[in-house]
């Protein structure tokens, strides 16, 4: 590993990040890459969005199943995509793996 390259790259995300400015608030579209959508669903939305955590009402989408949470947003989990983060033929309780939505078009499933 470069850890002084990594040093550099930080220290100018650092720089470049030190001057924000607080902006309107809008709704706009925006493209994440699949590691970027993977950091924010694990950090952010994972805990709303765990199967356990709902089922123990400890999610506050836990009372949502069924509803519109958000518009025109679909999430799926499909462990049998090629290539795919985290693609396996088994899931972590040992089941095969397949394609389940988690949001269709807004609606939490």
């Amino acid at each position: 590993m470069d850890f002084s390259s990594i040093a550099r790259k930080s220290a100018e995300l650092v720089k470049k990040s030190s001057d924000g400015k607080k902006l309107d608030k809008k709704i706009e579209e925006v493209i994440l890459s699949p590691h970027a959508f993977n950091s924010l669903l694990t950090n952010a939305l994972y805990p709303a969005f765990s199967g356990e955590a709902v089922f123990k009402g400890r999610s506050p989408l836990s009372d949502k199943l069924g509803e519109e949470i958000a518009t025109d947003l679909t999430i799926i989990d499909d462990g049998r995509l090629d290539g795919g983060l985290f693609s396996s033929s088994f899931d972590g309780e040992g089941f095969p793996s397949q394609r389940t939505y988690i949001m269709r078009n807004g609606i939490l499933e």
